[in-house]
């Protein structure tokens, strides 16, 4: 299909395929944009006048959806009689499930921060009174800033089925899902949930809670089995986070956590303990949680493990119970569930940022996006500016490490635009044509600002255009010495010093000319006009 017109869109590559679907990049030629198309197989003996009203419909309300780490929808229309296609916003990146494949699992404050990324998205969605159903790694790209987006969303109601949802799904979806989803009871709010506990616990560990194996196994898993933990394959899980996730697997909806909203401020209320490098004493003894918030407050507190605390008639305190010692007690306990829940958060920024460094200057890609995670962690939480800048030096620093790394195999569809066109400039002056690199160099320099997300694709291009420069600037001066060697070994003065010379200059040339194709037109010439 590629180089091919449907209706507005100028179809320019293929980008993934399923059993189900195509994807294509794709110009909107009036919009002046690239847009992703998908292509859905539409299913046996449907009425085409029906699917376009449903398309419309569906539509209508999608194209109203705003929020930042959702993917904008753009269109649809109907390809063909057997396939319906979907224009949504192209988003630069990678999916969740290519970024788990290439680094096993996670750090636990990434995936607080993606796993809050998700959540507000399914807040979002769930007050429109629209659910996700199918959320799975595959469906999470990642960008090149750490941004979670959330793609391939259809207008799917609370314990509707879709109009052309599959009848079956497959091992890989249902992995994700809750058993009540799979005995076809209809998704809701609470699969979502489910399916972002799926998530975490993946990202976490590096594998899922219940392997896929068949259909009829995975069902019984989820419903019977004991709910596995995180703290059994990642010593250093959050005590909290391990909670939150066991809750979210919980085969029963209603154990769950009561809502999107509920998991986001628990995950903040995590994360906030990083940056203030203490836990809030209060908080901890009085048993609060964000999950405690919301209209299911006893649910939400057994989500954290958490009972009323009983309190003694005052004529009967024992002695552990007065105020000094219930008062040291409380701060003790303050401190160790501190350091036990979340000391994995420590570090102070001097300490990350160093860390950072070591990270940054591995062999390892894996190291420098770790180093580019702990360099974001610095720049958000020092205080001391030539920190924080050197902290964001090092983050561009990385990202160029990691395109270099990339472009190794050639430039990906996905990639930005910038760094396609410093891939095809690398291309050009690879073949040798290297004045030409220079002026698109050049011109590539010039159309992204100093200060720019993308100045590392700068910094790597004006690297490129100061070593051409160099090699230039050798050719001019050793062209001058050569036409003087050849001039002098030209004349009727000439001794044999004259011609010895200009014998070693030419060997030289042989010689440099290799590393120099500024200097590749002198081995024909005999002389130098």
């Amino acid at each position: 299909m590629e180089n091919t017109h449907i209706g507005p869109f100028h179809i320019l590559e293929k980008l993934g395929s399923h059993r189900r679907h195509n994807v294509f990049r794709a110009r909107q030629t009036e919009q002046g944009r690239e847009v992703a198309l998908k292509f859905i197989n539409l299913p046996p003996d449907i009425d085409r006048e029906s699917v376009l009203a449903r398309v419309n419909r569906e539509v209508v309300v999608l194209k109203q959806l705003e929020h930042p780490h959702l993917v904008k929808m753009f269109g649809a229309g109907i390809a063909d009689d057997s396939r319906i296609f979907f224009a949504h916003e192209l988003i630069e990146g990678e999916t969740l499930a290519a970024l788990l494949s290439r680094r096993g699992r996670l750090a636990a404050d990434l995936v607080i921060d993606y796993g809050g990324q998700v959540a507000s998205v399914l807040e979002y969605l769930h007050h429109n009174e629209i659910i996700h159903s199918k959320l799975t790694t595959d469906k999470l790209i990642v960008d090149a800033d750490g941004q979670i987006h959330v793609a391939d969303l259809r207008l799917n109601r609370s314990r509707k089925r879709r109009w052309d949802a599959a009848r079956r799904a497959t091992l890989e979806t249902a992995a994700y899902m809750p058993p009540e989803q799979l005995l076809g009871k209809g998704a809701t709010a609470k699969s979502d949930l489910y399916a972002l506990g799926v998530i975490m616990f993946e990202m976490l560990t590096g594998r899922l809670p219940y392997e896929p194996q068949t259909m009829a196994q995975l069902c019984r898993d989820k419903q019977s089995r004991t709910v596995p933990r995180v703290s059994q394959t990642v010593m250093s899980c959050p005590a909290w986070l391990d909670k939150l996730i066991r809750k979210s697997l919980d085969p029963d909806p209603k154990s769950r956590p009561h809502s999107a909203r509920a998991m986001i401020m628990t995950l903040e209320q995590i994360s906030s303990v990083d940056q203030r490098q203490t836990a809030s004493a209060a908080e901890i003894t009085r048993g609060f949680s964000a999950l405690s918030m919301g209209a299911d407050r006893t649910a939400a507190r057994r989500a954290l493990g958490l009972r009323k605390r009983v309190v003694e008639p005052e004529n009967e305190l024992p002695l552990l119970h007065s105020i000094p010692v219930l008062a040291g007690g409380l701060l003790l306990i303050a401190m160790i569930v501190s350091l036990y829940v979340f000391w994995p958060f420590g570090g102070n920024p001097m300490e990350l940022k160093h860390q950072a460094d070591l990270l940054l200057a591995s062999d390892d890609s894996d190291d420098w996006r770790e180093a580019r995670e702990l360099y974001t962690r610095i720049m958000k939480r020092s205080r001391d500016e030539a920190l924080t800048a050197a902290a964001e030096e090092g983050y561009f620093r990385s990202r160029r490490k990691s395109m270099l790394y990339r472009l190794q195999n050639g430039a990906s569809p996905l990639e930005r635009p910038e760094i396609r066109e410093l891939y095809a400039i690398m291309e050009i002056e690879t073949a040798g044509e290297w004045r030409d690199a220079m002026h698109r160099y050049e011109r590539l320099m010039e159309n992204i600002e100093p200060l720019d997300d993308m100045r590392y694709v700068r910094w790597e291009a004006a690297d490129r255009l100061d070593r051409l420069r160099e090699l230039e600037k050798e050719a001019i001066a050793f062209r001058e010495r050569y036409q003087a060697l050849v001039t002098a070994a030209g004349s009727p003065d000439a001794t044999d010093e004259d011609v010895k010379a200009l014998e070693e200059a030419r060997e030289e040339l042989e010689t440099i000319s290799r590393d120099n194709l500024f200097l590749a037109d002198l081995h024909d010439q005999p002389t130098i006009d």
